[in-house]
């Protein structure tokens, strides 16, 4: 199902788009972007813009997406409002928000992951450690840049997850299968630790489609993996401030591929897909190991505070939960994934929290 028919636009809707662009940008070339999100449409305008139309429903929090520019510089695309457009018959229908943005270089790693060949120069054979430590420092920036969690700024820009996490928690504990009970009892109990932590602008969709990267030369090693650097990220509409350490969610994409019975590009479809299942690569320790060695440097707090680092990583599982515990349901964001009905996030819930063939919690360990 597109765009237009998820969220019942009428036929002659895609022309009106194409229209309100031609006339607001009459010099530029325009094109569709091979690949569409899940909740909007987006032209591209020239070659370093884009043109992006969204239902009122997924519109823009432009203070966020300022603060995001802010935070995160050139990894984050400059946004602003250019109009509305109204369709259906005498323009009398539903509403779409029209964004302009900076358009971001390289190509996704979901289109990487779908649209290469597995073996030799994918990064899950090595190519991936700049793309690791990239994150590092993406995440070292939000730190920097973060709200104490008594400041009186942050009671206004918490969003409907920061407001809620209790909720959503005690509905996991209720709803979730069994074997995921202690974990999520186990972060429920540190929550107010969670809570008290720094609070830092996260991204709230860090899934494959919205990662973009570039591949670096490698002219001493033509038959090893590509290098791979972050160019930056995508859709920062679901963005808003959370814990420290709940956008680490996003890193588990980044430790394992996700594979699907249908031939796609995974344009246009909710993530994970369907009918699709996740793996960690065989290097997954050691990428993840990695990772806590850059922030440590980038952030020395963690490396010198055992307390601080374990909260940090109970945040961690606390995004997972968030992320793949709660079904998207179209954006509702209200209800606990079921197995039989979600049975790909199920999937990823067993892999991500759980280990060992009895199903034991996977929580952070430290001396």
């Amino acid at each position: 199902m597109d765009f237009f028919a998820r969220y019942r636009l009428p036929p002659e809707t895609r022309s009106l788009c194409w229209e309100f662009s031609r006339t607001r940008y009459p010099d530029a070339t325009f094109r569709e972007a091979p690949s569409q999100g899940y909740c909007s449409l987006t032209l591209y305008l020239d070659h370093e813009s884009i043109i992006q139309f969204r239902p009122s429903a997924h519109r823009i929090d432009l203070m966020i997406t300022t603060l995001a520019q802010e935070v995160y510089e050139g990894l984050a695309p400059l946004t602003r409002l250019v109009g509305s457009l109204d369709v259906g018959d005498n323009h009398s229908g539903p509403s779409l928000h029209v964004y302009f943005m900076s358009r971001i270089p390289g190509v996704s790693l979901a289109d990487l992951w779908y649209n290469s060949p597995i073996p030799s120069r994918l990064p899950c054979n090595g190519g991936q450690e700049l793309l690791i430590k990239d994150f590092a420092l993406l995440f070292a920036r939000g730190w920097d840049s973060s709200l104490p969690h008594t400041a009186s700024a942050l009671i206004s820009m918490k969003g409907k997850i920061g407001i809620s996490l209790r909720w959503r928690l005690e509905r996991m504990l209720s709803e979730l299968p069994g074997r995921f009970h202690p974990t999520v009892a186990h972060v429920l109990n540190t929550l107010p630790q969670i809570e008290a932590l720094p609070w830092v602008l996260t991204h709230g969709d860090l899934v494959p489609s919205n990662i973009m990267i570039e591949s670096i030369s490698n002219e001493t090693d033509t038959n090893g993996p590509t290098p791979l650097r972050l160019a930056g990220l995508l859709d920062w509409a679901e963005a808003e401030y959370l814990p420290a350490g709940v956008g680490f969610y996003g890193l588990e994409e980044l430790f394992g591929r996700t594979t699907t019975t249908s031939s796609h590009n995974g344009a246009g479809r909710p993530y994970p897909p369907p009918d699709s299942c996740f793996t960690y690569f065989p290097a997954a320790d050691g990428l993840r190991a990695m990772f806590w060695q850059e922030l440590e440097t980038a952030v020395p707090v963690l490396a010198a505070d055992t307390l601080l680092r374990e909260t940090v990583e109970n945040a961690r599982l606390l995004g997972i939960l968030l992320w793949h515990g709660i079904a998207f349901d179209d954006g509702r964001l209200n209800r606990v994934v079921q197995e039989g009905r979600d049975d790909h996030e199920i999937q990823r819930l067993d892999v991500m929290l759980l280990k060992g063939e009895h199903g034991e919690p996977n929580l952070p360990k430290f001396p």
